[in-house]
């Protein structure tokens, strides 16, 4: 299992904000890791919840908790489904949302010839 993430904002765009993803090109047949250190981690959360939907009309919503490391929280997990897209927003126990200020956190997956342009 791959653990290390790449720290490079060049394919890190919100390595800024604490939250990373691995592989930083992800096609719809990996497993894929979300490490978060952003603003919630800051104000002292003791727990996170990756709120996570995939394609651009956010389908197969899920909620994760993310496992506690030394001063980040991390996620492994499957993609569930072909989709063009994984958005990401977190949030704590006490309810408190980080969502890149409405943005959320978005990051192109790659499919492979075999899904073609599918748009989940």
């Amino acid at each position: 299992m791959i653990t290390a993430v790449n720290n490079d904002t060049k394919y890190q765009p919100y390595a800024a904000s604490g939250v990373y993803l691995k592989p930083v090109m992800p096609s719809h047949l990996d497993t894929l890791i979300i490490k978060y250190n952003g603003v919630l981690v800051g104000s002292g959360a003791d727990t996170i919840y990756a709120h996570i939907g995939f394609g651009q009309n956010w389908t197969h919503i899920a909620e994760l908790k993310m496992q506690k490391n030394m001063s980040s929280f991390e996620l492994s997990f499957d993609m569930p489904i072909p989709a063009d897209c994984i958005n990401l927003c977190f949030r704590d126990s006490a309810d408190n949302w980080d969502n890149n200020s409405g943005r959320n956190y978005t990051y192109t997956i790659e499919l492979d010839a075999h899904y073609g342009g599918i748009n989940v």
